[in-house]
C-alpha cells in the first residue's frame, strides 16, 4: 500500500480523553483506502489523526490535501420527517430550514442541523419551498425573480417592510405579498469569484439531506465544523454527518457546466454529434472536455461540473478496469456534491466494464440482453419522466441504434421511459441528484432524442 502517512506512536504518559469512537473509511487521491477512528482535525490545519484498525496503538496523521473523501457510516433519512424550505448558496451548500426574514444585507434562516443562521444576501442564490419548482422564473442578474403559489412571477428589488410580508419594486411599479403565498425566489445571479486554487476546500453531507460547503475542516468533541462563504463557523454533531469532501480551491458546482469524459469512446462518430447537439441547444453553457486517464485536470473539471456525461465507451471491453477503480471514489463525491451522471449507449460492455465494476448499487441498474439494434420504435414516458420529457411529448421514437433495459425489481431505480420491449432510458435518485442510463448513442439522432439529451443534462 502506498499510503502517504507517517505513524508515530503516542507520547509517554498522555491521557486519553473518553470520547464517542467514529470508525470511518478514508478514501485517498492515490486510490488507497484505510480505516479506522476518527480523533481529530485541527481548525486551519490540513492534516488528521486517526486509529487503524490494524494497528490500534499507533497514531497516523494524513494531509487532507490527500483526502478524497471521508466516510462516517451514517445512513440518510427521509426527507419528508425535516422542515420544509430550502436555500442555495454561491458555493453549492444546500440547507434545509425555514426562512425567518431578510434584512438589506442579510436572509436569516433557521438552519434545521445548527439552529438560526445569517447569510449575506450576495452568497445565496436561491429560496424554495417545498414542492416549488424554481426554473418556473428566469434567473436575472440584477433583479429577484419571485414565483407566487397562484403562479404569478415578479420581478424587480426585494425587501420586507415588515413580518409575513414581502415586496417587490421594478421601476416604481411596487408589489406588496404575503410571505406564505411564496413559492421561490431566485437572487440576482453574481459573477463567480476568483477562486483561490491553493485554499482546502470541504464539503459536508448530513443524514438529513444538508450540503454545507466552506473552509478550515474540524473535528473533535463529537463535531464537525467549517467556514462557510459568508465567514460563519458552522458546527454540526458528528452522527449526522455522512461524509467529507476535500478539494484545492473552489468545490461549487457550476450550474451550467457539464464535463464529457471520451476517454473510451469513438471521437469522432457519435462523441463529436453528441457535443454538437449540447453546443446547439445550450450555447451559454461551458463544456469541458477531457479524453485523459483521469488525470489531475479531469478532477478539477470535475469539481466545478454538475454534470458528468460519459458517451457510449465502444473501447471499454479492452481497456478500463484501471480506469474505473480510479472513477469510482470521484463518482462518488461528485454525486454526495449535488452533481448528475450521464451515460449514453450503454451496451453490455458498458455494464460489465463501467457499471458493475464500480461496485455501488446506484449503477447496478439493467439487464441489457433485450433489443439492443431498435429503430423506428415508439416509446410512452412513465410518470417518473416527466422532466426528461418535457417539449417531447408522451412519447418518441427511437433512432439507430437504442438499447433497451429491462430493470431489475431488487434495485431502486426507475424507468423514465419503457415500452413493452424495454426501457430505453433509466435513472435513480442518489444523494442529491443521481444517475441517468440512457441506450442511445446519438450515432443517428431525430429532434426528439436531442431534445430528450438536453433535458437529461439540465432538469433539476
Amino acid at each position: 500500500m502506498s499510503l502517504a502517512a507517517s505513524a508515530a506512536g503516542a507520547p509517554a504518559g498522555e491521557k486519553q480523553q473518553e470520547q464517542k469512537k467514529y470508525v470511518c473509511t478514508f478514501f485517498l487521491r492515490n486510490y488507497d483506502r484505510v480505516h479506522g477512528d476518527l480523533l481529530k482535525m485541527a481548525d486551519g490545519v490540513v492534516s488528521l489523526a486517526f486509529h487503524p484498525t490494524e494497528m490500534t496503538t499507533k497514531k497516523l496523521r494524513i494531509d487532507l490535501e490527500k483526502t478524497e473523501h471521508i466516510d462516517f457510516g451514517a445512513e440518510r433519512v427521509f426527507r419528508e420527517n425535516y422542515l420544509a424550505e430550502r436555500i442555495r448558496l454561491r458555493d453549492g451548500s444546500l440547507l434545509y430550514g425555514k426562512f425567518l426574514k431578510l434584512t438589506d444585507k442579510s436572509l436569516h434562516f433557521q438552519f434545521e442541523e445548527t439552529g438560526p443562521i445569517e447569510l449575506p444576501r450576495g452568497e445565496v442564490t436561491e429560496l424554495v419551498r417545498r414542492g416549488a419548482d424554481p426554473s418556473r422564473g428566469s434567473r436575472s442578474t440584477a433583479h429577484h425573480v419571485v414565483v407566487m403559489s397562484n403562479g404569478n412571477v415578479l420581478s424587480g428589488d426585494l425587501s420586507q417592510p415588515r413580518e409575513g410580508q414581502l415586496t417587490v419594486n421594478r421601476k416604481g411599479l411596487e408589489a406588496t405579498v404575503p410571505v406564505e403565498s411564496v413559492r421561490s425566489i431566485l437572487f440576482p445571479v453574481r459573477a463567480p469569484d476568483q477562486a483561490n486554487e491553493k485554499r482546502l476546500r470541504c464539503a459536508v453531507n448530513t443524514r438529513r439531506g444538508n450540503l454545507i460547503t466552506g473552509a478550515e475542516p474540524g473535528f473533535e468533541k463529537d463535531t464537525v465544523s467549517l467556514t462557510t462563504a459568508g465567514g460563519q463557523r458552522v458546527s454540526v454533531p458528528a452522527d449526522e454527518v455522512v461524509d467529507m469532501s476535500f478539494s484545492t480551491g473552489d468545490v461549487r458546482l457550476s450550474r451550467r457546466s457539464v464535463l464529457a469524459w471520451g476517454r473510451n469512446c469513438d471521437r469522432e462518430g457519435e462523441y463529436r454529434n453528441t457535443i454538437g447537439i449540447i453546443r446547439k441547444y445550450l450555447p451559454a453553457w461551458r463544456i469541458a472536455e477531457d479524453f485523459s486517464e483521469l488525470d489531475d485536470n479531469f478532477r478539477k473539471e470535475l469539481m466545478h461540473s454538475s454534470v458528468l456525461l460519459i458517451p457510449e465507451m465502444e473501447k471499454m471491453k479492452f481497456s478500463g478496469a484501471n480506469l474505473v477503480k480510479k472513477l469510482k471514489p470521484m463518482a462518488e463525491g461528485f454525486l454526495r456534491r449535488g452533481g448528475r451522471i450521464v451515460v449514453l449507449g450503454v451496451n453490455n460492455h458498458g455494464i460489465t466494464g463501467l457499471m458493475k465494476p464500480l461496485g455501488f448499487a446506484e449503477l447496478e441498474l439493467v439487464d441489457y440482453n433485450v433489443n439492443p439494434d431498435s429503430q423506428g420504435a415508439t416509446v410512452p414516458f412513465t410518470d417518473a419522466g416527466r422532466e426528461i420529457s418535457r417539449g417531447v411529448g408522451d412519447s418518441f421514437v427511437t433512432a439507430n441504434s437504442t438499447y433497451f433495459f429491462t430493470v431489475k425489481d431488487s434495485i431502486k431505480a426507475q424507468p423514465l421511459a419503457q415500452s413493452s420491449s424495454g426501457a430505453p432510458i433509466v435513472g435513480r435518485k442518489v444523494w442529491l441528484d443521481g444517475i441517468i442510463i440512457m441506450g442511445m448513442d446519438y450515432h443517428e439522432h431525430n429532434k426528439q432524442t436531442e431534445r430528450i439529451l438536453i433535458n437529461a443534462l439540465t432538469y433539476r
